[in-house]
């Protein structure tokens, strides 16, 4: 099982000016309204820790991660947390206070989060190959049951730029290239 990894060198937050004295708890919570979060990175392990920031009152805090799985990219907007793991996706509508394990089908392909502006509506897009821009092959949507569709697509032009999730729950993307 895996043990995360805590690391020893306290956070430090700048602004302009220079450095700011940055309170760091040690007591574990959710991300709260207005914190933003940031992961620490390790050598060999891609996030060891998960910190939430809260740049006006220059405090952070670790929030929860899943236990037993090593996480390799996390997301933060107005739909909660989406985290990739070694093994599944996790989500938590609570700031990581809670977790859903969602176990989609990723087929080795590289992801992409789709940042939403609809709560509890989650959009991840599968494809890529590492070496070019990325080829949009599947878009998956991860429900907050722990469920998830997924669908196929061939898409001209098929090279993902950005995108977002719009408040009514459609995704739209920006696309580059063609055949």
């Amino acid at each position: 099982m895996f043990a995360p990894f805590k690391p020893g060198a306290e956070p430090r937050l700048f602004d302009a000016d220079g450095e700011i004295m940055l309170h760091a708890s040690t007591d574990e919570g959710p991300l709260g309204e207005g914190e933003l979060l940031t992961q620490v990175n390790g050598s060999g392990v891609p996030i060891v820790a998960l910190r939430a920031v809260d740049a006006r009152a220059a405090t952070t805090h670790p929030v929860p991660m899943p236990e037993g799985e090593r996480l390799r990219t996390v997301f933060a907007d107005r739909s909660g947390l989406t985290a990739e793991g070694e093994n599944s996706m996790w989500t938590s509508d609570d700031g990581g206070d809670t977790r859903m394990r969602n176990d989609a089908d990723r087929g080795g392909h590289l992801t992409a989060f789709v940042p939403s502006a609809a709560p509890g509506t989650r959009v991840i897009l599968l494809g890529g190959d590492g070496a070019t821009l990325f080829p949009v092959q599947r878009v998956v949507r991860l429900f907050p049951d722990g469920t998830s569709a997924a669908r196929d697509v061939d898409l001209d032009p098929r090279f993902y730029l950005g995108g977002m999730i719009r408040e009514d729950g459609e995704l739209v993307m920006a696309l580059l290239g063609g055949n």
